[in-house]
């Protein structure tokens, strides 16, 4: 996986108008958790100010010297020593270097408590689908609906953080240790039904309407799994959960 980078501006540009380089995206969203965290979690206020109005823009009204704390007091990030810097810029003034250093990137955040188109990274066009097909009759699981991979259907997914305590992460960004809820958003009847995701049987079909399952949010890079096609059609292929996956992503 590339560098990623961002900006980090604050009221007073002059001063304070930093690109920070991450080792990965994924750097950068742990990074930006462990700063969600230290103020939901920890009781802190030192980083509240701080927005993160893009996946690339970060922006505060005040002084930035509070968050560049992060990179002299391992305390905040530990795990993450040596993949991520901050460059200050001398650009202003109209020398244009800002936008020349990081183009933007087409990329979605993950919030969790939002829903999301979710597809192959591989086959772009092919995207997680919930139909009204069911597993053939005898199936040892029963008559439960299953998501399949579609050109031509989509169906949103909300995907939750599950945590500990219980409590509501909703607007916390996820990351790959994140224990999560996986629920399809379908309409039936002129209302909105929300059925949580499920693993079922020995090869881990995923179905809906059996029980609440908790994920792993790293099991969107190396656990889900197209498996054959059914019923003779070569564009409806059954979605598991496995032991070694495919990498898919989401999307608005």
């Amino acid at each position: 996986m590339s560098v990623f980078y961002a900006y980090a501006i604050t009221g007073n540009e002059l001063d304070n108008r930093h690109l920070i380089t991450f080792a990965s995206r994924s750097v950068a969203d742990e990074w930006w958790r462990a700063i969600q965290d230290s103020v939901t979690e920890r009781d802190r206020t030192t980083f509240a100010e701080i927005k993160r109005v893009t996946p690339q823009l970060y922006a505060s009204k005040n002084s930035w010297g509070t968050i560049l704390n992060i990179v002299t007091d391992t305390r905040w990030t530990p795990h993450l020593v040596g993949k991520w810097f901050f460059t200050l810029l001398h650009d202003f003034g109209g020398g244009g270097l800002c936008d020349s250093l990081a183009p933007p990137i087409d990329i979605t955040d993950h919030i969790s408590g939002n829903c999301y188109y979710i597809r192959s990274k591989c086959e772009p066009n092919q995207y997680w689908h919930l139909t009204n097909q069911s597993l053939p009759e005898g199936a040892i699981f029963g008559p439960h609906q299953v998501i399949r991979l579609s050109a031509t259907g989509h169906t949103r997914f909300c995907i939750d953080i599950r945590a500990a305590n219980r409590l509501p992460q909703n607007g916390k960004i996820m990351i790959g240790s994140d224990d999560i809820i996986i629920s399809a958003l379908r309409i039936e009847d002129n209302d909105v039904v929300i059925n949580d995701v499920c693993p079922i049987g020995d090869n881990g079909t995923l179905v809906i309407g059996v029980a609440s399952y908790v994920f792993k949010f790293s099991d969107f890079e190396n656990r889900f799994i197209m498996s054959s096609a059914i019923n003779g059609s070569q564009d409806n292929h059954i979605l598991k959960l496995r032991k070694i996956g495919q990498k898919w992503e989401l999307v608005d």
